[in-house]
């Protein structure tokens, strides 16, 4: 990334407040582990132009609290607007409900490309870091 904000210049913190600064993006989305509900946050697109992700970047690693990780490409953000979700049906999510940030593809928009285990797995709750590569 080209751009820090933390004491050993390697990373990028975003509070809630710089997440909201983003904007909000609302997408439905049907999933086996919530059904079909709203979500709203910032385009991870958009995240990832805030810390000055690199153009020669290939994949982000998504890291959950429980360090689950995934490696996703670039090009899925680009394609499909991903977003942080931070609520859930008007509801701010918290840890117990798989948030308080929640990686959400719109798998209602594109049911044919996006509905299925591929994709379920890269819907990583309780996120914690993004790692782009």
């Amino acid at each position: 990334i080209a751009k820090t904000n933390s004491a050993d210049k390697k990373t990028f913190a975003f509070t809630f407040d710089d997440l909201q600064k983003l904007g909000n993006k609302n997408i439905q989305a049907t999933n086996i582990y919530n059904g079909k509900a709203m979500y709203t946050g910032p385009l991870i697109r958009d995240v990832l132009r805030t810390a000055g992700v690199k153009l020669n970047a290939k994949s982000v690693i998504f890291v959950g609290l429980d360090d689950y990780q995934v490696r996703v490409p670039i090009s899925d953000l680009d394609k499909w607007d991903v977003i942080v979700a931070h609520t859930v049906n008007d509801q701010r999510m918290v840890i117990e409900t798989k948030g308080p940030l929640w990686v959400m593809y719109p798998l209602d928009q594109d049911p044919v490309n996006l509905a299925n285990t591929n994709t379920s797995a890269k819907l990583v709750w309780n996120l914690l870091k993004i790692i782009v590569k």
